[in-house]
């Protein structure tokens, strides 16, 4: 932190990774599982079924607080927007850490028997 963000009372950010007592899954479309093949091809996923992978995503908030939504985004790619309803105490949570914008969360990736990935997130 420089002399002027300590003048002006720029407070660092704490809320780096978003845990929750819950897991989300999120609705299976094209662009998830496009996103979802372009991770694992990477990161050499194992093509078992039943195979749980764990990765890291980003959460976007797009709005504002009181009613905006949070955009689950994958090396780069957007695979899911979350409902206000759902994630109003974490958005509550950045608001207050300095009016977070963008955090990252826990996610988890199974393929089931269609070859599908279904995806939970930790919010």
């Amino acid at each position: 932190m420089d002399f002027f963000q300590k003048l002006f009372g720029h407070k660092e950010p704490t809320l780096i990774l978003a845990e929750s007592e819950n897991w989300t899954s999120l609705p299976w479309t094209e662009k998830l599982q496009k996103a979802l093949d372009k991770r694992a091809k990477k990161e050499k996923w194992a093509e078992a079924l039943g195979q749980t992978h764990e990765f890291v995503c980003l959460l976007i908030v797009h709005g504002n607080f009181s009613n905006g939504t949070l955009e689950v985004n994958s090396l780069g790619s957007p695979i899911a927007m979350l409902p206000h309803e759902l994630v109003d105490d974490l958005l509550e949570r950045m608001r207050a850490d300095s009016g977070l914008r963008m955090t990252a969360v826990k996610a988890r990736a199974t393929r089931d028997e269609d070859g599908r990935l279904a995806v939970e997130v930790n919010v």
